[in-house]
């Protein structure tokens, strides 16, 4: 239940207008088919469903994915000037790892994780009606 689309839709109807939905998506590397559905499954359901890495030391493998969702489509596309102006007034907090040039670079996905994010459109569109959800058109209007 806790992956799964009726699971998503849930929590789509729990956020405001613009908000993101962020969850763990795993190691890429070894659960690259739970981080394409994941990704399927937003897409159904949101404008914007991606993902971004972080590396975090504990986690075998290298990078840990997160799953990305929002109807705001332009927000994941931030330049390292907005996401720094966005920083200044949020007060410069310090941080030991953030930067808005490492917030900005967590999109910029190695390709084999870019390759399981592209298979999330083939999935939604050609897996024989596996994953369903309103389509971009009907959400919009």
């Amino acid at each position: 239940m806790l992956f799964s689309q009726k699971f998503y839709a849930a929590c789509r109807r729990c956020m405001t207008k613009g908000a993101v939905m962020v969850t763990q998506r795993g190691v890429p590397i070894f659960q690259a088919d739970e981080l394409t559905e994941a990704v399927a499954h937003f897409r159904a359901l949101f404008g914007d469903g991606y993902c971004y890495v972080a590396a975090i030391p504990t986690y075998v493998g290298g990078h840990l994915a997160m799953g990305w969702a929002t109807d705001n489509v332009k927000l994941r596309h931030a330049s390292v000037k907005t996401i720094a102006r966005r920083y200044e007034r949020a007060g410069r907090f310090a941080t030991r790892y953030w930067t808005p040039e490492v917030h900005v670079a967590a999109f910029a996905l190695p390709r084999f994780i870019a390759e399981k994010v592209a298979k999330a459109a083939e999935r939604r569109s050609g897996a024989g009606g596996r994953l369903s959800g309103p389509s971009r058109s009907r959400r919009r209007s």
